[in-house]
């Protein structure tokens, strides 16, 4: 028997265990609180003269908990790791005392190993936003049997799981591979039958390792997603298989080691976020079969060196209802960076001031590497690089004045937030394959658009002008326009 799922609102009561000889079972509360996870409450009495709660006693006085525990409850066993301290309250005589612990990781399944020693997995598969749009993979075939009117008489639904993508990530083996499973009806009388599939990111190491290490492999192809999409994306479900966690026989011998849910403090939260729409996994700016295995790997290959170009788009594109002033803000940082990275561009030495580099430097670098069309609204990269360093600066420093005019921010941040996500292609695909068919005329055409629509124009000392409508443009005396 055992847990086979722990959600936001549910609550498990049980028996805590540290694991050290002669200590007394506590009475104890697992429960799910939204968005922190799990927390776990033990009810113990402050000033018991038989000594029983004295361990309880030393948890909280001393705010060290035991590091792993195992709460034993009538639907299984919870594993519970690097439990901290979490607060309690003290009343003495008759009245009850309430300390609070927080597991940093929970599996819901029975380790066969000392509690003593640290959570350990070969293995980890996650469910993350979006995989199943971006991968295309499916597990499920049908074939349809029509008669001879084209009505159809038969259905015939095949599912297997048949695509699968593996990659090395350092010390890691990643894969992509579908996943599915059926559910029947809940009553005899109702002959409804389901068929759920997603597809899952997968970790693996020759030697078991830490949930972190198998998160921190997970994220950066989590983080190519958010780029790709260019919106939130967060991980929903962890699943992990070792050798420690095993499903026996009565008598003791071993059928199998399946993999368990785990549920971590580290990506919990993730879980309460709002889930993507269709129209959100629409369109992304790359698909996995455009890059395969090779680019994926190059991804986790340059993650490192290109990490403070990654992260600040990445944290605020994770983001909802993010103002623009802080879109700007992020994207410049990461412009920043990527143009230290990028190195010198031929004609960058009109942005310099005193014959330095200036944050247009960076910025124009960037859209010098990309060479893509910005439309006739930008009268040239040198002046676009220009304005977007000043409206960043203007954001940034207190000394300069009123915050840029909104019209302006907005059209800066659209602009770079488009050359964060197209320089991704370059990461991935060196030779610009990739980017190659963002370079064709209009290709941009949403933000050509935008700059219509606003009545903008960027000039090429940076400066910002309005353009006038074609009825509103000086014509000759006598003329008119239709």
């Amino acid at each position: 028997m055992a847990v086979e799922k722990l959600t936001f609102g549910k609550s498990l009561v049980g028996l805590l265990v540290d694991g050290v000889a002669d200590t007394p079972y506590v009475g104890s509360t697992l429960r799910m609180e939204e968005p922190n996870g799990a927390v776990i409450e033990v009810p113990y009495i402050q000033d018991d003269p038989t000594g029983q709660f004295n361990p309880v006693q030393a948890w909280f006085s001393t705010r060290t908990p035991p590091e792993n525990m195992v709460l034993k409850t009538d639907a299984g066993d919870v594993s519970l790791f690097d439990v901290q301290w979490s607060g309690h309250t003290i009343k003495s005589g008759p009245g009850l005392s309430l300390g609070r612990l927080l597991p940093t990781e929970i599996v819901l399944a029975r380790r066969e190993a000392d509690l003593s020693t640290p959570l350990l997995v070969s293995e980890v598969r996650s469910h993350v936003d979006g995989l199943k749009e971006w991968s295309g993979f499916t597990a499920i075939s049908h074939e349809r049997k029509t008669d001879d009117k084209g009505l159809v008489k038969k259905v015939a639904v095949e599912v297997q799981s048949v695509n699968s993508v593996e990659w090395s990530q350092g010390d890691a083996v990643m894969t992509l591979r579908t996943d599915w499973r059926t559910t029947g009806s809940e009553t005899p009388d109702d002959p409804t039958f389901g068929i759920f599939e997603w597809v899952v990111l997968g970790s693996r190491f020759a030697e078991p390792r830490r949930f972190f290490d198998h998160l921190v492999e997970q994220r950066k192809v989590v983080h190519l997603l958010v780029l790709a999409f260019d919106g939130a994306i967060h991980f929903r479900k962890h699943h992990v298989r070792d050798e420690t966690f095993t499903t026996r026989l009565g008598n003791g011998r071993l059928i199998n080691n399946p993999f368990v849910e785990l549920i971590s403090r580290r990506t919990v939260r993730e879980y309460a976020e709002k889930q993507p729409t269709k129209d959100d996994l629409r369109q992304p700016l790359v698909h996995l079969r455009q890059i395969g295995p090779e680019g994926l790997a190059r991804w986790a290959g340059e993650y490192e060196r290109w990490r403070r170009f990654i992260l600040p788009t990445v944290g605020v594109l994770g983001r909802r209802r993010v103002l623009i002033e802080d879109l700007v803000v992020s994207l410049s940082m990461s412009l920043e960076a990527g143009g230290h990275l990028i190195g010198e561009r031929e004609g960058e030495m009109v942005t310099y001031r005193r014959g330095r580099t200036t944050t247009a430097t960076y910025v124009y670098r960037c859209l010098h590497s990309l060479n893509v069309d910005w439309g006739d609204r930008v009268e040239s990269i040198v002046g676009l690089a220009r304005a977007a360093a000043n409206t960043y600066n203007s954001i940034k420093h207190f000394d300069r004045g009123e915050f840029p005019e909104n019209d302006e921010t907005y059209l800066v941040s659209i602009v770079l937030r488009e050359v964060v996500r197209l320089m991704v292609l370059d990461i991935l695909d060196p030779s610009g394959g990739l980017l190659r068919n963002f370079r064709d005329e209009e290709s941009l055409w949403r933000i050509h658009e935008s700059f219509r629509n606003s009545e903008l124009r960027i000039l090429d000392d940076g400066g910002w002008e309005r353009a006038l409508r074609p009825e509103e443009r000086a014509v000759p005396e006598g003329m008119t326009l239709n």
